[in-house]
Parts: structure tokens; sequence; C-alpha cells
């Protein structure tokens, strides 16, 4: 299958640069036989092919070599994950939740943390991103970078972007960004592991964001998320800071309600964590009848967003969301994902220090030891 597929693209090419070369071998051009139609999918990888060689200087023979190694079983599975990804039925903060995080993930989670502590709080001095925040985040991607990725990313890459083609003009673009990655640092881009969706490295970055939000952490000339973990600390902050963390500022608060005062704050209830709906002030809150914990005061005029979240069947409870939880929501655009990042990452910290709470983003608790 794999030498059919190959013959086939070397002939399709051949074809190609033949009909788009200016000079041709035969002046008199011989009567025309009828062609066999292209499928969708070959003329788009031909068009690709052509963008990457004019664009990038990629040699064509090339490119087809290493699409004709690609396996459409694989194809069609990295396909089939993207589809099964999409979510499904009415959120449920607590099963999610107990789904991501355990006992064990936090107690790794120290333990990573711990071991790459100097990176961490290099990190969190230079970007302003509480080290608690990047260890939660490398947790729930690929559990402090120890899960295997099932899938081949030129694979994946191509199957998002010819055959489950939803987004295709966006998956087109990472794999034009992979391709030039590993053109770059002279690397196989047939031997790339990722996600179904093409993340690549321990924080799962997309081949983009590598270019966009990479950062040589170790100053050794290359920039790697994949093995170096001081590479992947840096990055992940780095990440978060362009998108504006607001240092000192908190992620999102469970509050009260005080429920005679239910026709006030019903109004202030949002839609959306980030996309809709209006900012209110904490005093604004305050006065519609939402009780903040008084154990970690939030300044009054901070602004956020009251939301509510369900936890199971008609059950809900309220939380105040502020910008760093939208941050958080660049990196993965999912409440779900920033709540139980914010939640683990307060694990991790309290166990570290117990001053730190869960729910509040109160940074600069995990210090530097002296040695």
């Amino acid at each position: 299958m794999f030498i059919a597929r190959k013959i086939l693209l070397l002939f399709i090419l051949t074809l190609f640069v033949f009909s788009t070369s200016n000079c041709t071998k035969y002046p008199n051009k011989p009567k025309e036989e009828p062609k066999e139609e292209l499928g969708g999918e070959s003329n788009q990888l031909l068009q690709f092919i052509d963008e990457m060689h004019n664009k990038h200087g990629f040699d064509k023979e090339y490119l087809v070599e290493i699409f004709s190694k690609v396996s459409k079983e694989r194809v069609e599975k990295a396909g089939n994950a993207s589809i099964r990804a999409i979510p499904r039925g009415r959120f449920n903060w607590y099963a999610y939740r107990d789904n991501m995080i355990n006992d064990r993930r936090t107690n790794q989670g120290i333990e990573h943390f711990k071991k790459n502590k100097d990176a961490f709080i290099e990190a969190e001095k230079r970007f302003g991103v509480p080290s608690y925040i990047i260890v939660s985040i490398l947790g729930i991607e690929t559990n402090y970078g120890t899960v295997k990725m099932r899938y081949n990313a030129l694979e994946a890459l191509y199957a998002l972007s010819f055959i489950e083609t939803r987004r295709a003009s966006y998956f087109k673009k990472e794999l034009e960004s992979f391709l030039v990655l590993a053109k770059k640092y002279n690397q196989d881009p047939t031997l790339f592991r990722s996600s179904y969706a093409g993340a690549l490295g321990i924080p799962q970055f997309m081949p983009s964001n590598i270019d966009r939000y990479g950062i040589d952490g170790d100053d050794d000339g290359y920039i790697d998320i994949i093995n170096n973990h001081k590479d992947a600390i840096f990055s992940t902050a780095n990440y978060l800071s362009s998108y504006g963390w607001k240092k000192g500022q908190p992620i999102i608060e469970k509050v009260r309600m005080n429920t005679a005062k239910s026709k006030s704050y019903s109004k202030y209830i949002s839609g959306s964590a980030c996309r809709s709906g209006k900012k209110y002030s904490v005093r604004q809150l305050k006065n519609a009848g939402v009780i903040f914990s008084k154990s970690t005061p939030i300044n009054d005029n901070l602004r956020g967003k009251l939301l509510r979240v369900g936890i199971g069947g008609d059950r809900s409870e309220y939380y105040v969301s502020f910008d760093n939880l939208c941050v958080i929501m660049r990196y993965n655009n999912s409440l779900g994902y920033s709540m139980a990042v914010n939640y683990l990452g307060g694990r991790i910290a309290n166990k570290i220090n117990p001053n730190t709470r869960v729910f509040t983003g109160h940074e600069g608790v995990i210090k530097k030891s002296k040695k």
C-alpha cells in the first residue's frame, strides 16, 4: 500500500512540475489523452506542496517523499480522534475535576516542582506567572512530560488539513509551521510524536506557537520543548505572559450567594467566562449578594464575572472569574480545563506552602530555598 501510494504521489508530482514549467521538452505537443480526475485530497496536497516550495524553498520531491510515508489507516485514526474530542453533554465541574486531578498527579507535580525548582522560580521571576500554574499546566497536558504521544505528528496534521476539514485552513498553517520547524533544526518530520491535533512536547504547543512563544531556557541555542524541561517551563510561562497575565491578581474565586438577594444577583450572572458578558467590580457583586471568602481579601475595584457552574444534575456552584482565567483559556479554550489548572496548581502549592488557597491565584508563596 505504501509503495503504491509513493509511486502515485511521485507520478502526480511529475505531472504537476511538467504542467507548470515554462520550458517544454517536446515542442510539438502530442494529442492529449483523457486524464483520470484527481481527488480533492490530492489536489489540495499538490497545492500545499507548491506553496511550501514557493514560500519556504522546500524541494518538491522531498515533500512528496515524506508525504508518501503517511499511513492512510493512521491518518484516519487521527481524524476520528479529533471528532471524538468534540465536547458533548452538559458540563459537570466535579466530574471533570475528578477525572483530571487525583492524589497521584498532585504528588507527581510536587516532585516535578522540587526537581526543577530553580527553573520554575526563575521563570516566575522573569515572566510573572506563578510557578504552581506552570507546573499544573505541564501536569494536565502530559503528566509532567511522562505521557507518550500516541500519534505521528505529520499524519495527525495531514488528517486535520486534508481529511477532517472542519478547521482545515488553521491546521494547514500548523502543518506549514511544523515542516518549517523540522527544517530549521534539521529534523526528520516523519519521526515526531504528537497529540491527535498535532500538539508537541511537554507543554503541548501547536507548531506555530513554538516559533512564537518557545524559549531557549538553558541557552544551548536550541528550543526543545519535547525533551528539555527548562525550555518547556520557560516557554509555558512566556505563552501566558504574552497573553496578558496580570501578576498578583486572582484567577477564579469560589463564592457563596445571599439567597435573600437572589433577584439582585441573578442579573449579574454571565453566560461566558471570557467571550461575552459584562464584568463587574467586586464591590458591585458584594452589594448584589455575592459573598467572598474573608480569608483571602480581593480588591473591591477588581472586575470579574459571576459564573454559575454545573456540578452534576441540576446542582450548581458560583464562582467569580478574573482576567487571568481568560489567559489560561487562551492555552485551552475550556472553562473546565482552566479551573482544573488552577485547582491542581493550588493543591500542589498548598502541599509546599499551606498558606496557599486553591481558588485564589495568590502569588509569591513558593520561594527559592536557601542553599
